[in-house]
């Protein structure tokens, strides 16, 4: 714009500077030098709006960064805070995710030494793993009250001398003691009573047991808790608490009450049962 603006002052000063004759020529030059005034004066014009404009847009800019600095002088905890929140909620949100998983993998990892350790017992054991099913209408636990729509059971082991219900839990010493985690015993004597009304209900144990010429036989299912490391020192009612290293001491403490046979058909009937 403004070489443009110098170009057309030149092209006036050559113009006064040139000597015209003739009345046309002259007449001629006057309107060149009018039109040529007229461009110049608009060119100046805007050379002076652009100017100004630019000046304006520079000095809100400048204005804006001052209150922005100075709102960070006096507010400088709660600017932090604000361009924070979005980092540390995101950095919560993968903590929850790791958290989660780390119990996944931790839980998995139990569970899989139980497999290994009871790998150990001689093929007249059978083990089932990840047992669940659903029930319509809900079994209903008239001792607690409580209605059963679904039991998960990590293991069952079913034997000559009964069936164990195996919950596995790979838990820390800070975790045995935590009183805000739900109680594994509760949960296992839940799945347990499931396991039992479903294996000794009339329709079940005609199939299941051989005949004996004192009376009907019953399933026995005992209630285990096999934690990898640590357990409580305590006893609970219904429930027996081993460690890994208890486990196969504990199962073949007991003496066999049933056949082969039975074990067998037992074993089939919970893994056509099961999903």
């Amino acid at each position: 714009m403004q070489e443009k603006i110098s170009q057309q002052q030149e092209e006036i000063q050559r113009l006064q500077l040139n000597q015209v004759y003739g009345s046309f020529k002259k007449l001629k030059v006057w309107f060149k030098k009018k039109i040529l005034l007229s461009r110049l004066k608009k060119s100046q014009r805007r050379f002076d709006h652009l100017f100004e404009s630019s000046q304006k847009s520079l000095r809100n800019k400048i204005s804006a960064a001052q209150h922005k600095i100075e709102y960070f002088k006096t507010n400088m905890d709660e600017a932090i805070s604000k361009r924070s929140s979005n980092s540390l909620g995101e950095l919560k949100r993968i903590f929850e995710v790791v958290s989660d998983l780390k119990t996944v993998i931790a839980g998995a990892v139990g569970e899989n030494r139980v497999e290994k350790e009871i790998s150990k017992l001689s093929d007249n054991y059978t083990l089932i793993n990840d047992f669940s099913v659903e029930f319509t209408p809900p079994l209903y636990n008239r001792k607690d009250n409580d209605r059963i729509y679904s039991v998960q059971i990590d293991h069952i082991l079913v034997s000559n001398a009964g069936i164990f219900v195996i919950e596995t839990k790979n838990w820390s010493r800070e975790s045995v003691q935590n009183l805000s985690l739900r109680s594994p015993v509760e949960q296992v004597r839940r799945t347990g009573f499931a396991l039992f009304t479903i294996l000794n209900s009339d329709s079940r144990e005609t199939v299941l047991l051989d005949d004996h010429h004192w009376g009907e036989k019953t399933i026995s299912v005992r209630n285990l808790i096999v934690m990898i490391n640590n357990k409580p020192k305590e006893s609970f009612k219904n429930v027996k608490v081993v460690t890994l290293n208890e486990l196969l001491g504990y199962i073949q403490y007991f003496d066999p009450v049933f056949s082969d046979k039975e074990v067998a058909r037992i074993s089939n009937y919970l893994i056509n049962t099961g999903c």
